[in-house]
């Protein structure tokens, strides 16, 4: 969807032609090198409110120079995108985990992992560890604890439901991911 969208807001992609296949890979690349980039400021955010700043800043500086990073950063693969999505959702879910926190922060949260479920389906195992985490570290009552992680999970599924019904639909067989069915 984000390499379509990519291709579409640079005139690559319209209605009336279809895409060659140098400006899918480039827009994938594109994808990827946002995606990148912006993991890089949520891994900040993140470890700045769990370890404090000058610890996040250490430590997203080594992140930033890890060789393989760079070199995912730029090719057509999944990994930006997934963690990009993860940490997004890692950051939602912590806000959502406040005694404060508001019910749509978890509702984010819940779609952001669902979305990064769709980017790889490792997502789902991820997701369903912060649906654990927030029941057990959610503050305020044990109900509302409650309710917060079924709303996060309900907005997950949401976002993995509707493709587990269209792998099923396409393939008759149920699976989270169509990487092991055979589609022809």
């Amino acid at each position: 969807l984000l390499v379509g969208a990519t291709q579409r807001a640079c005139g690559a992609g319209l209605p009336t032609r279809r895409a060659s296949p140098e400006a899918t890979e480039l827009a994938a690349r594109a994808v990827s090198l946002v995606a990148s980039s912006l993991s890089v400021l949520l891994l900040y955010g993140l470890l700045s409110r769990l370890t404090g700043p000058h610890t996040a800043l250490w430590a997203t500086a080594a992140f930033s120079l890890l060789p393989v990073r760079a070199e995912l950063s730029v090719q057509v693969l999944s990994e930006s995108t997934y963690l990009l999505f993860v940490l997004a959702g890692a950051c939602l879910w912590l806000s959502s985990l406040d005694a404060d926190g508001r019910l749509w922060r978890a509702l984010a949260a819940g779609a952001t992992m669902g979305a990064a479920y769709l980017a790889r389906p490792e997502g789902l195992l991820a997701g369903g560890v912060l649906a654990l985490g927030m029941v057990w570290l959610g503050r305020g009552s044990g109900r509302r604890a409650l309710w917060t992680a079924l709303a996060y999970t309900a907005a997950m599924l949401l976002c993995v439901v509707p493709y587990v019904l269209w792998l099923h639909a396409r393939t008759g067989q149920w699976a989270l991911s169509g990487k092991t069915i055979d589609f022809f």
